[in-house]
């Protein structure tokens, strides 16, 4: 491999393979709980997360001749952010609100990369890093403002239709019944499965922001 190829990563590839194996056996709990998720066929709201982690792995393949032309350059800066996302996710734990010890992972994995890489290869993994919270269960806040664009737009159609109707919360009123719109029909699976290809495709397709 390129990367295994260049001085400066023969000494950092290893110990960053070690460093996220530490912190998935550390954190292990919070990595069942993303498994979990991922695997609910029944809901579907996060069942792409394997699919987000695997372009995520592609997203840093496809980056490695660019970074075979940086030297890594390992930073004590980053130590402090570290610490601070390891008490962050203590404090979710004894908390128990798993939705934030998931997601400081996120940030917990960029600043490793800083400490042992340097601040310029974090920065060029920023993104594939970053695409991982397309995954996480953060997204779920979304489902009421979605619900009621949903419900606003049917509402309107139906009465440009020239049907009467009358809107209370997400239920539409009809002379012949009523129309509610459940979760199901906000487009938050809609959303963040196109945000996900729409990033995958403007990574190969694109070079500035």
């Amino acid at each position: 491999d390129k990367l295994q190829s260049v001085p400066g990563w023969r000494f950092v590839l290893p110990v960053l393979g070690l460093l996220m194996l530490l912190l998935l056996v550390l954190y292990r709990d919070t990595a069942l709980y993303l498994a979990g998720l991922w695997t609910a066929w029944e809901d579907g709201s996060y069942s792409h997360g394997f699919l987000v982690l695997l372009l995520s792995g592609y997203f840093v393949y496809s980056a490695r001749d660019v970074l075979a032309r940086m030297t890594p350059c390992p930073s004590l800066y980053a130590l402090p952010a570290v610490a601070a996302c390891m008490l962050v996710w203590s404090a979710a734990w004894v908390a128990d609100i798993q939705v934030l010890q998931a997601l400081v992972l996120v940030p917990l994995v960029i600043s490793v990369l800083w400490a042992v890489s340097g601040a310029r290869i974090a920065r060029r993994l920023l993104l594939p890093v970053l695409f991982i919270t397309l995954a996480m269960p953060v997204w779920s806040p979304l489902l009421p403002l979605l619900q009621h664009i949903t419900a606003e737009s049917a509402f309107w159609l139906t009465r440009v239709s020239g049907i009467p109707a009358l809107l209370q919360d997400y239920t539409i009123y009809l002379p012949s019944g009523r129309l509610h719109v459940r979760d199901a029909c906000s487009g938050l699976h809609y959303l963040l499965a196109g945000v996900t290809l729409g990033i995958f495709y403007a990574w190969l397709n694109y070079r500035r922001l």
